[in-house]
């Protein structure tokens, strides 16, 4: 008999921890692009990122152990966005047809990224080609 599981998904969350929770607020408010849209407790607040998927922002703990990489639909635009931040914000690296991606960290230390789906954009991805080779990086 095959194995039920936990059936189907309808939706995720992960946590963020800030050393201040109000400076967390704004930084994560200006790069969201609005304010929380739950505030459960005092000290903990909600961004629903897209229909079921939640980012929850806490105070205390430590940063995030593995970036966590926002789907966007202009990767240059949200790129300037985040460096308006005053975020240090790696360049784009891309796999052509596939995605296009960057990594940045918030002032607390949460590895934390971008990413632009390109299927469609520029033909299929190129079998065996490497994220690190420096022929794909996109010129954004």
């Amino acid at each position: 008999m095959a194995a039920q599981g936990i059936g189907v998904v309808s939706g995720v969350t992960v946590q963020v921890h800030v050393g201040d929770l109000a400076a967390g607020i704004r930084f994560y408010s200006t790069l969201l692009g609005r304010g929380p849209d739950v505030a459960p407790h005092e000290d903990f607040k909600e961004w629903e990122l897209s229909p079921g998927a939640w980012l929850q922002l806490a105070e205390g703990g430590g940063p995030l152990p593995h970036p966590l990489r926002l789907g966007v639909d202009d990767l240059h635009r949200s790129r300037q966005a985040v460096l308006a931040l005053g975020a240090a914000c790696q360049e784009p690296e891309y796999i052509p047809g596939l995605a296009a991606w960057c990594d940045f960290t918030d002032p607390w230390g949460n590895r934390l990224g971008l990413f632009q789906d390109l299927a469609g954009q520029s033909g299929p991805a190129e079998p065996g080609s490497s994220v690190h080779d420096a022929s794909l990086r996109h010129p954004f």
